[in-house]
């Protein structure tokens, strides 16, 4: 978690981006590591940007853990879930912006939809989903609709504690829902 962090403060304190070269430097200077550390450990940025991913995903559920999702009906606790996610990355606003707009090249697509899939895939999974069937995937599909909207909401909300954004949320989940 200490290198994620460690990505996500550098990218959102220092004017830096995904295809500047200094961002490892400033990253093993955070962490006192030694030079070209973190190059000979990730080969790629797309490595890096799993990582971060992961911690997201990661503390998306134990923040939710910590709210007891077992007494809420399904639509509440993807709710909760997703709400959580978003509060998590709110701390990092500007460095998910930058994750987002690489993540938007041509190039690197495919990691975009794969790392939302399975961040709704753990969501779902957290919720209680226990189907094999076609609605594994209609609901994983189905959340995606959600997640990106909401990501896209998130990325431009100036309210605080990304308020907005939670509301924009709950009304998203409501309409699939009825």
């Amino acid at each position: 978690d200490n290198i994620a962090l460690s990505f996500l403060s550098v990218l959102e304190c220092q004017d830096l981006n995904w295809h500047s070269f200094q961002l490892y430097h400033y990253v093993e200077k955070d962490l006192a590591l030694p030079k070209n550390y973190l190059s000979l450990c990730y080969n790629s940025k797309t490595e890096v940007i799993a990582l971060i991913i992961d911690y997201f995903n990661r503390q998306m559920i134990v923040n939710s853990q910590a709210s007891s999702l077992s007494s809420l009906n399904t639509g509440l606790k993807i709710t909760k879930l997703l709400q959580s996610r978003f509060s998590t990355m709110s701390n990092f606003k500007k460095a998910v912006k930058k994750l987002f707009e690489f993540l938007s090249f041509p190039g690197n697509t495919s990691i975009a939809i794969k790392s939302m899939w399975n961040t709704c895939d753990l969501i779902w999974h957290h919720a209680g989903d226990q189907s094999t069937d076609y609605n594994y995937y209609s609901k994983r599909l189905i959340l995606m609709s959600i997640y990106l909207p909401s990501l896209l909401f998130f990325l431009q909300d100036n309210s605080d504690n990304s308020k907005e954004t939670m509301e924009f949320i709950e009304k998203k989940i409501s309409k699939k829902k009825n």
